[in-house]
């Protein structure tokens, strides 16, 4: 019977070894995987910055690429032409002026043949017809224009529409318009609807005041609601800002140039002859007085 209990004794610790050996390889084998886990997932992090670290430096690089030339272009400054003499040539009427017998009405018409006859003239020696809110960039070098020329229409007359317009497009042409507010639609005038189309096709429509009066006598109220309303008027039937200004009859005072500029006007132009230049006041633009007789060749010499 003791023997039987010592044996008994002998084998329980046994048993419990095999188990305790088992829990032992079961225990290392958890902790094998849980370490190969830990690896894979430490070696997974590692690597990750070396992507994250390579893309800046590719995208710093390529920003810095982009901008060069963007710093190329503020570094070159536009040159002022100094040399450079405008013609802005002065219209009216676009008709027949034979048969006119008043002598100012007469003058202040060019046939339709002349005027097709000096815009070709005008191409062939190689002029670009500008709006004449491009000038001050022409002169200041920021806009390349080689041979500029500007085409004026003073007071809104109906054959500016059915004459000058066409032959302008046909040619590749701009024009500028100035506009009698107070006549617009009036028989011999151009309508709103003509205005508008004329506008679409890339002509500048400016102001010529609302009645045409005499602005160097006139006071100075009636010389603001002239200049203001007119340019409220166009602005409202358009839907852009005037800035162009052409004194009626070339008529004006200091005190005429001190409100224009006030109310937003940029140009003015006068009937002073002469060309524009770098130096010329935007709003005392010269200009060159276009009649049947006159020779263009000659004054473009």
């Amino acid at each position: 019977m003791k023997h039987k209990v010592k044996n008994f004794f002998r084998f329980k610790p046994k048993k419990k070894r095999i188990k305790t050996d088992h829990q032992v390889i079961a225990s290392l084998g958890i902790f094998i995987l849980f370490a190969g886990i830990v690896f894979a997932v430490s070696y997974k992090d590692l690597s990750a910055p070396k992507t994250e670290i390579s893309k800046p430096a590719k995208n710093t690089q390529s920003e810095q690429v982009v901008k060069k030339p963007q710093v190329k272009a503020k570094d070159q400054k536009p040159v002022p032409r100094t040399d450079l003499k405008v013609p802005i040539l002065m219209f009216h009427h676009i008709r027949d002026p034979k048969p006119i017998a008043d002598k100012i009405q007469h003058n202040l018409s060019v046939s339709p043949e002349k005027f097709r006859a000096d815009l070709e003239l005008l191409k062939r020696n190689g002029y670009q017809a500008v709006s004449i809110d491009d000038l001050s960039r022409i002169f200041s070098g920021e806009l390349q224009i080689k041979k500029p020329v500007v085409l004026t229409f003073d007071d809104g007359y109906d054959d500016n529409f059915t004459q000058a317009f066409p032959d302008i497009v046909s040619a590749g042409m701009t024009g500028n318009f100035y506009i009698i507010t107070g006549s617009v639609g009036k028989p011999a005038y151009m309508t709103a609807g003509q205005l508008k189309a004329m506008e679409k096709a890339g002509m500048t429509i400016g102001s010529h005041t609302v009645a045409h009066e005499d602005l160097a006598i006139i006071s100075v109220d009636r010389q603001t609601k002239e200049l203001a309303e007119s340019k409220t008027f166009l602005k409202n039937l358009l839907g852009k800002n005037i800035a162009d200004l052409c004194y009626p009859s070339g008529k004006y005072s200091p005190l005429t140039l001190t409100i224009a500029k006030q109310l937003g006007y940029k140009t003015g132009t006068t009937t002073k002859f002469g060309l524009a230049e770098l130096n010329s006041d935007m709003l005392q633009l010269p200009r060159v007085r276009m009649t049947e007789a006159t020779n263009l060749s000659a004054i473009l010499r």
